[in-house]
């Protein structure tokens, strides 16, 4: 196939990053069950920074080689010329890579608009809900049914747990994933931080005080009692880990963080090393020579 030069650089970016998104996402999705066990031993928020880290990371390696890597040695070293011929495998690369971000664009308009249909229909028909809904400026949406079923003090704690939400800015970290190009590996990761942001969240409304921890869980119990319908934006969350939250409520525990300081010191080690590679003389003479083949 016959491209220009500026089309040749899309084309190439693309495929590189089809390349290393797949490498970077089959590590990490044979990591996620070892990952997965050490989050449930560390701070819950701590175990969300780290959660989302390894969901993204795939995504962030790829567009961090294309942005620093892939382009600068193309346009520093590749003669600007005429049309040139450019490789069917690059351009299905391409394509493929194209088509990944493209639906993860498209997921990423289902998820809002799924959203905005929940909060609305909660609205219109009175359901029992208490959600945080919205992105840039989230509100909170409680229905009378909530307010009448519970005390003052469950109301106070289930408000503070979605206020926690608030401050983390989890419907925006929810967007980011529902946005970001997906592996089989990643579910796994995803409902996993979903997991641990409900945990943090409880764990920061109730601070500790025992009292307030009872009527957390009282609250749990009661809202789901009500056949108030379970979302991932929702005070239940997506359901399925309900006797656990409550469980851990009436039983807390203490969390090492020992695991949360030495991967912080190995992702810091990765990156240093990353840098002065990159940095060295011959970096994007080498990038530009793998390019020139894997473009023909």
């Amino acid at each position: 196939m016959i491209a220009s030069y500026a089309l040749r650089l899309v084309c190439l970016s693309l495929a590189v990053f089809l390349l290393v998104h797949t490498i970077a996402g089959m590590i990490a999705g044979a990591m996620a069950p070892a990952v997965l066990r050490l989050a449930e031993r560390m701070r819950p928020r701590n175990a969300t920074r780290l959660l989302l880290a390894m969901r993204l990371l795939p995504a962030a390696a790829a567009s961090f080689i294309v942005a620093v890597v892939c382009v600068p040695s193309y346009l520093r070293l590749e003669p600007e010329g005429g049309a040139e011929e450019i490789g069917w495998l690059c351009v299905i690369a391409a394509a493929v890579a194209l088509a990944m971000w493209g639906g993860a664009l498209l997921n990423l308009a289902r998820a809002l608009v799924r959203s905005s249909r929940f909060a609305r229909h909660c609205e219109r028909t009175g359901a029992p809900v208490l959600m945080l809904t919205g992105i840039l400026r989230p509100r909170l949406v409680v229905s009378r049914t909530i307010r009448e079923a519970l005390s003052a003090e469950q109301l106070d704690a289930a408000l503070g747990h979605e206020q926690a939400h608030r401050r983390a800015h989890d419907n925006l970290k929810r967007l980011l994933l529902a946005g970001t190009p997906r592996l089989p590996g990643f579910a796994s990761l995803e409902r996993g931080w979903s997991r641990m942001s409900e945990w943090a969240a409880d764990d920061e409304s109730v601070a500790g005080d025992s009292g307030r921890a009872l009527c957390l869980a009282d609250a749990l119990v009661r809202v789901a009692r009500l056949g108030a319908v379970p979302a991932e934006v929702s005070f239940l969350g997506d359901g399925r880990d309900l006797a656990r939250r409550v469980e851990r409520l009436l039983h807390p525990r203490p969390y090492g963080e020992r695991p949360a300081g030495i991967l912080a010191g190995a992702a810091l080690g990765v990156a240093a090393v990353a840098m002065a590679a990159i940095a060295q003389g011959q970096s994007l003479e080498t990038a530009h020579r793998v390019m020139e083949y894997l473009v023909r």
